[in-house]
């Protein structure tokens, strides 16, 4: 086994009694830090929609945002579970991989911003964010969910059912 030390008594040092004690160095390290982070005050909640250009933006940078992630985050999966392809049918793996990515991103967007903009729609109507406003929010993500107008309702039905649960449990605790 390998040693350390130049003394008469070799002391064993195995490498994952070396990578034990760098991660218990680290988290003492980090601990403090980690304290003033929990302790600092909660940061302020983002500002309210006041024109529809605010609940366009929200909508449109939703969109933007969680659909490019979904993009990207399919690209790599669809590449990775098609990498084994040989032959001919290797040319048409790109194509597979950006139909697939180019799909699940629209349909992330399509829920992200029916989320985001439904909340900021409410919020323009109503002037608060209140539960009403996350009501709003999650029926227009159900309905950005649905793949057609038959399921609409029925996605818009479960979105608003699990979100009147959580105000109900809210309210109650």
């Amino acid at each position: 086994p390998p040693s350390r030390g130049g003394s008469r008594h070799k002391i064993p040092w195995p490498p994952q009694m070396a990578r034990s004690l760098a991660l218990l160095l680290c988290l003492q390290l980090a601990a403090p830090v980690g304290a003033r982070v929990i302790a600092a005050a909660p940061p302020p909640p983002p500002p309210l929609a006041k024109s529809p250009v605010d609940v366009a933006k929200t909508t449109v940078g939703s969109f933007a945002t969680v659909g490019g992630f979904g993009f990207v985050f399919t690209a790599l999966q669809e590449s990775m579970a098609r990498s084994g392809v040989s032959g001919a049918a290797r040319t048409a793996v790109p194509r597979f991989v950006f139909q697939a990515a180019l799909a699940n991103g629209q349909r992330w967007g399509r829920v992200s911003a029916g989320f985001a903009g439904g909340r900021a729609l409410g919020q323009l109507a109503r002037g608060a964010d209140d539960s009403t406003c996350a009501m709003l929010g999650a029926a227009c993500g159900g309905a950005a969910a649905a793949a057609s107008l038959a399921t609409a309702r029925l996605a818009v039905a479960v979105a608003l059912a699990a979100v009147v649960a959580a105000v109900a449990v809210a309210a109650h605790a």
